[in-house]
Protein backbone atom coordinates (compact mmCIF):
# COMPACT_ATOMS: atom_id res chain seq x y z
CA UNK A 1 0.00 0.00 0.00
CA UNK A 2 2.92 2.26 1.01
CA UNK A 3 4.55 1.71 -2.09
CA UNK A 4 1.64 2.33 -4.04
CA UNK A 5 0.80 6.07 -2.93
CA UNK A 6 4.50 6.64 -3.20
CA UNK A 7 3.96 5.77 -7.08
CA UNK A 8 1.04 7.81 -7.03
CA UNK A 9 3.02 10.34 -5.12
CA UNK A 10 6.02 10.26 -8.21
CA UNK A 11 3.53 9.97 -10.89
CA UNK A 12 1.98 13.77 -9.06
CA UNK A 13 5.01 15.26 -8.94
CA UNK A 14 6.11 14.27 -12.75
CA UNK A 15 2.57 15.54 -13.91
CA UNK A 16 3.01 18.62 -12.31
CA UNK A 17 6.97 18.91 -13.70
CA UNK A 18 5.77 18.42 -17.07
CA UNK A 19 2.40 20.47 -17.38
CA UNK A 20 4.68 23.43 -15.76
CA UNK A 21 7.21 22.89 -18.66
CA UNK A 22 4.39 22.18 -21.81
CA UNK A 23 2.85 25.67 -20.19
CA UNK A 24 5.44 28.31 -21.03
CA UNK A 25 7.86 27.41 -18.19
CA UNK A 26 10.77 27.19 -20.61
CA UNK A 27 14.25 28.42 -20.38
CA UNK A 28 14.83 32.44 -21.71
CA UNK A 29 14.89 32.83 -25.41
CA UNK A 30 18.47 33.38 -26.96
CA UNK A 31 18.70 36.95 -27.48
CA UNK A 32 19.52 38.09 -31.02
CA UNK A 33 22.17 39.53 -32.12
CA UNK A 34 20.67 42.90 -32.64
CA UNK A 35 19.75 42.36 -28.71
CA UNK A 36 23.25 41.53 -27.82
CA UNK A 37 24.47 44.45 -29.83
CA UNK A 38 22.34 46.80 -27.71
CA UNK A 39 23.66 45.37 -24.68
CA UNK A 40 26.65 46.36 -25.87
CA UNK A 41 25.58 49.81 -26.30
CA UNK A 42 24.24 50.20 -22.87
CA UNK A 43 27.30 48.52 -21.29
CA UNK A 44 29.72 51.14 -23.16
CA UNK A 45 27.72 53.81 -21.92
CA UNK A 46 28.10 52.53 -18.47
CA UNK A 47 31.79 52.65 -19.59
CA UNK A 48 31.58 48.36 -18.56
CA UNK A 49 33.86 48.17 -21.26
CA UNK A 50 35.19 44.39 -20.86
CA UNK A 51 31.03 43.53 -20.92
CA UNK A 52 30.45 45.49 -23.69
CA UNK A 53 33.11 43.49 -25.95
CA UNK A 54 31.82 40.37 -24.61
CA UNK A 55 28.42 41.19 -25.96
CA UNK A 56 29.82 42.86 -29.23
CA UNK A 57 31.93 39.74 -30.22
CA UNK A 58 28.91 37.61 -28.76
CA UNK A 59 26.66 39.45 -31.42
CA UNK A 60 29.15 39.56 -34.45
CA UNK A 61 29.39 36.08 -34.26
CA UNK A 62 25.49 35.78 -34.74
CA UNK A 63 26.47 38.21 -37.74
CA UNK A 64 25.48 41.81 -36.71
CA UNK A 65 27.35 43.54 -38.70
CA UNK A 66 27.03 47.43 -36.50
CA UNK A 67 28.56 45.29 -33.39
CA UNK A 68 31.36 44.60 -35.99
CA UNK A 69 31.91 48.27 -36.40
CA UNK A 70 31.91 48.42 -32.77
CA UNK A 71 34.89 46.70 -31.79
CA UNK A 72 36.61 48.49 -34.57
CA UNK A 73 35.89 51.59 -32.74
CA UNK A 74 37.19 50.41 -29.30
CA UNK A 75 40.42 49.22 -31.22
CA UNK A 76 40.06 52.64 -33.07
CA UNK A 77 40.15 54.39 -29.45
CA UNK A 78 41.60 52.07 -27.44
CA UNK A 79 38.60 51.65 -24.75
CA UNK A 80 38.90 48.70 -22.94
CA UNK A 81 41.62 47.11 -25.67
CA UNK A 82 44.97 48.17 -26.84
CA UNK A 83 44.36 51.06 -29.53
CA UNK A 84 45.38 49.08 -32.49
CA UNK A 85 44.55 50.79 -35.88
CA UNK A 86 45.50 47.89 -37.77
CA UNK A 87 42.80 45.65 -35.86
CA UNK A 88 40.73 48.63 -36.17
CA UNK A 89 40.61 49.01 -39.54
CA UNK A 90 40.58 44.95 -39.80
CA UNK A 91 36.95 44.75 -37.81
CA UNK A 92 35.71 47.87 -40.47
CA UNK A 93 36.32 46.15 -43.37
CA UNK A 94 34.94 42.89 -41.95
CA UNK A 95 31.70 45.07 -41.00
CA UNK A 96 31.64 47.11 -44.32
CA UNK A 97 31.72 44.02 -46.23
CA UNK A 98 28.47 43.16 -43.86
CA UNK A 99 27.19 46.69 -45.25
CA UNK A 100 27.57 48.92 -42.22
CA UNK A 101 27.84 52.38 -43.13
CA UNK A 102 29.60 53.82 -39.92
CA UNK A 103 32.36 50.87 -40.88
CA UNK A 104 32.69 52.09 -44.24
CA UNK A 105 33.20 56.10 -42.82
CA UNK A 106 35.93 54.83 -40.22
CA UNK A 107 37.80 53.19 -43.03
CA UNK A 108 37.34 56.60 -44.88
CA UNK A 109 38.79 58.59 -41.49
CA UNK A 110 41.72 56.26 -41.03
CA UNK A 111 43.15 57.13 -44.49
CA UNK A 112 41.80 60.92 -44.48
CA UNK A 113 44.25 60.94 -41.51
CA UNK A 114 46.93 58.64 -42.40
CA UNK A 115 46.24 56.17 -39.16
CA UNK A 116 47.30 52.66 -39.59
CA UNK A 117 47.09 52.90 -43.65
CA UNK A 118 49.16 55.32 -46.07
CA UNK A 119 47.35 58.58 -45.94
CA UNK A 120 45.31 59.59 -48.74
CA UNK A 121 41.97 61.65 -49.63
CA UNK A 122 40.89 60.49 -52.34
CA UNK A 123 40.55 56.95 -51.00
CA UNK A 124 38.92 58.88 -47.86
CA UNK A 125 36.66 59.99 -50.61
CA UNK A 126 36.12 56.93 -51.86
CA UNK A 127 35.23 55.15 -48.19
CA UNK A 128 33.06 58.26 -47.26
CA UNK A 129 30.79 58.35 -50.46
CA UNK A 130 30.24 54.50 -49.94
CA UNK A 131 29.47 55.34 -45.96
CA UNK A 132 27.11 57.92 -47.18
CA UNK A 133 25.67 55.27 -49.85
CA UNK A 134 24.66 52.63 -47.09
CA UNK A 135 22.67 55.52 -44.96
CA UNK A 136 25.25 56.63 -42.55
CA UNK A 137 23.92 60.47 -42.64
CA UNK A 138 28.08 61.75 -40.85
CA UNK A 139 29.33 60.53 -44.08
CA UNK A 140 27.70 63.69 -45.80
CA UNK A 141 29.41 66.24 -43.39
CA UNK A 142 33.26 64.62 -44.10
CA UNK A 143 32.27 65.05 -47.29
CA UNK A 144 31.39 68.72 -47.13
CA UNK A 145 34.53 69.13 -45.14
CA UNK A 146 36.45 67.86 -47.97
CA UNK A 147 34.64 69.98 -50.55
CA UNK A 148 35.15 73.30 -48.02
CA UNK A 149 39.10 72.65 -48.27
CA UNK A 150 39.55 70.97 -51.08
CA UNK A 151 40.66 67.72 -49.91
CA UNK A 152 41.56 64.96 -52.33
CA UNK A 153 39.14 66.90 -54.30
CA UNK A 154 38.22 70.45 -56.59
CA UNK A 155 37.56 73.20 -53.92
CA UNK A 156 33.94 74.10 -54.25
CA UNK A 157 31.76 75.66 -51.46
CA UNK A 158 28.44 74.90 -52.93
CA UNK A 159 29.33 71.24 -53.12
CA UNK A 160 30.10 71.82 -49.55
CA UNK A 161 27.17 73.27 -48.67
CA UNK A 162 24.88 71.08 -50.21
CA UNK A 163 26.34 67.95 -48.33
CA UNK A 164 26.56 69.51 -44.82
CA UNK A 165 22.81 70.36 -45.86
CA UNK A 166 21.94 66.86 -46.42
CA UNK A 167 23.89 65.98 -43.40
CA UNK A 168 22.29 68.98 -41.52
CA UNK A 169 18.59 67.16 -42.65
CA UNK A 170 19.39 64.26 -40.25
CA UNK A 171 20.36 66.59 -37.67
CA UNK A 172 23.68 66.17 -37.63
CA UNK A 173 25.21 68.68 -35.20
CA UNK A 174 28.27 69.14 -36.84
CA UNK A 175 26.99 70.18 -40.32
CA UNK A 176 24.16 72.59 -38.54
CA UNK A 177 27.41 74.36 -37.32
CA UNK A 178 29.25 74.27 -40.71
CA UNK A 179 26.19 74.75 -42.42
CA UNK A 180 25.60 77.82 -40.15
CA UNK A 181 28.64 78.97 -40.80
CA UNK A 182 28.70 79.00 -44.39
CA UNK A 183 25.47 81.02 -44.16
CA UNK A 184 27.06 83.48 -42.37
CA UNK A 185 30.08 84.15 -44.01
CA UNK A 186 28.25 83.91 -47.38
CA UNK A 187 30.55 80.98 -48.82
CA UNK A 188 28.50 79.19 -51.67
CA UNK A 189 25.43 80.85 -50.69
CA UNK A 190 24.10 84.57 -50.13
CA UNK A 191 24.88 85.65 -46.84
CA UNK A 192 21.91 85.46 -44.13
CA UNK A 193 22.44 86.06 -40.45
CA UNK A 194 19.21 84.75 -39.94
CA UNK A 195 19.59 81.57 -41.82
CA UNK A 196 22.80 80.92 -39.93
CA UNK A 197 21.92 81.36 -36.72
CA UNK A 198 18.94 78.91 -37.41
CA UNK A 199 21.55 76.70 -37.99
CA UNK A 200 23.02 77.59 -34.81
CA UNK A 201 20.52 77.19 -32.56
CA UNK A 202 19.16 73.97 -33.96
CA UNK A 203 22.71 72.62 -33.11
CA UNK A 204 23.20 74.12 -29.61
CA UNK A 205 19.66 72.55 -28.50
CA UNK A 206 21.40 68.81 -29.95
CA UNK A 207 23.99 69.95 -27.12
CA UNK A 208 26.73 70.92 -29.81
CA UNK A 209 29.88 72.21 -27.85
CA UNK A 210 30.72 75.30 -30.43
CA UNK A 211 26.99 75.82 -31.24
CA UNK A 212 26.63 76.34 -27.61
CA UNK A 213 29.48 78.55 -27.08
CA UNK A 214 28.49 80.74 -30.17
CA UNK A 215 25.20 81.19 -29.24
CA UNK A 216 26.22 82.08 -25.58
CA UNK A 217 28.38 84.49 -26.97
CA UNK A 218 25.73 86.10 -28.89
CA UNK A 219 23.23 86.73 -26.15
CA UNK A 220 26.70 88.06 -24.18
CA UNK A 221 26.85 90.36 -26.73
CA UNK A 222 23.08 90.82 -28.00
CA UNK A 223 23.78 90.09 -31.43
CA UNK A 224 20.91 88.86 -32.97
CA UNK A 225 19.39 87.77 -29.63
CA UNK A 226 17.94 89.55 -26.78
CA UNK A 227 20.76 90.52 -24.47
CA UNK A 228 20.98 87.59 -21.70
CA UNK A 229 24.25 87.56 -19.08
CA UNK A 230 22.14 83.97 -17.81
CA UNK A 231 21.83 83.27 -20.97
CA UNK A 232 24.97 83.61 -21.81
CA UNK A 233 26.58 81.79 -18.92
CA UNK A 234 23.77 78.72 -19.11
CA UNK A 235 25.32 77.92 -22.73
CA UNK A 236 28.70 78.44 -21.99
CA UNK A 237 28.21 75.94 -18.78
CA UNK A 238 26.51 73.55 -20.90
CA UNK A 239 29.53 74.01 -23.53
CA UNK A 240 31.91 73.18 -20.71
CA UNK A 241 30.83 70.14 -19.22
CA UNK A 242 31.63 68.93 -22.59
CA UNK A 243 35.23 69.86 -22.26
CA UNK A 244 35.16 72.35 -24.72
CA UNK A 245 38.04 74.66 -24.21
CA UNK A 246 36.42 78.12 -25.93
CA UNK A 247 33.91 77.94 -23.23
CA UNK A 248 36.22 78.02 -20.65
CA UNK A 249 37.61 80.81 -22.08
CA UNK A 250 34.22 82.76 -22.53
CA UNK A 251 33.57 81.80 -19.01
CA UNK A 252 36.80 83.48 -17.56
CA UNK A 253 35.90 86.41 -19.19
CA UNK A 254 32.39 86.74 -17.72
CA UNK A 255 34.12 86.44 -14.11
CA UNK A 256 36.62 88.81 -14.32
CA UNK A 257 34.04 91.25 -15.86
CA UNK A 258 31.41 90.53 -13.59
CA UNK A 259 29.40 90.44 -16.57
CA UNK A 260 26.29 88.55 -15.37
CA UNK A 261 28.13 87.00 -12.17
CA UNK A 262 30.25 88.44 -9.26
CA UNK A 263 32.88 89.49 -10.07
CA UNK A 264 36.03 86.54 -9.12
CA UNK A 265 39.31 87.35 -10.27
CA UNK A 266 40.29 83.76 -8.75
CA UNK A 267 37.41 82.03 -10.62
CA UNK A 268 38.45 83.58 -13.86
CA UNK A 269 41.84 82.54 -13.68
CA UNK A 270 40.58 79.07 -12.91
CA UNK A 271 38.46 79.14 -16.55
CA UNK A 272 41.71 80.52 -18.14
CA UNK A 273 44.17 77.85 -16.77
CA UNK A 274 42.02 75.06 -17.96
CA UNK A 275 41.25 76.62 -21.63
CA UNK A 276 45.13 77.30 -21.43
CA UNK A 277 45.57 73.98 -20.76
CA UNK A 278 43.24 72.46 -23.57
CA UNK A 279 45.29 74.49 -25.74
CA UNK A 280 43.35 77.82 -26.05
CA UNK A 281 45.80 80.75 -26.78
CA UNK A 282 43.38 83.56 -25.64
CA UNK A 283 43.02 81.82 -22.69
CA UNK A 284 46.62 81.85 -21.66
CA UNK A 285 47.04 85.11 -22.76
CA UNK A 286 44.23 86.68 -20.52
CA UNK A 287 45.70 84.42 -17.87
CA UNK A 288 49.12 86.05 -18.42
CA UNK A 289 47.78 89.70 -18.69
CA UNK A 290 45.98 88.97 -15.56
CA UNK A 291 49.05 88.23 -13.93
CA UNK A 292 51.15 91.41 -15.13
CA UNK A 293 48.39 93.35 -13.87
CA UNK A 294 48.18 92.07 -10.70
CA UNK A 295 44.96 91.00 -10.34
CA UNK A 296 46.03 87.53 -9.13
CA UNK A 297 49.41 85.70 -8.60
CA UNK A 298 51.09 83.10 -10.49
Amino acid sequence: MKKAILYLLTLCLCLVVCCGAAFGESAPAEKTGEELYHAGEDASKAGDYEKALAYYLEAAEKGEAEAVASIGAMYYYGTGVEQDFGKALEYWQKAAGMGSGRAYYGIGYLYGAGQGVEQSYEKAMEYYRLSADHGYALAYCAIGNMYFYGSGVEQSYSEALKNYQLAADQNIPDALFSLGSMYGNGYGTEQSDSKALECFMKAAELNHAPSLTYIGYLYAEGQGVEQSYEKALECFEKAAEQGYADAFDCLGDMYRAGAGVEQNYEKAAEYYRIAAEKGDPEAAESLKTMIEEGLISE
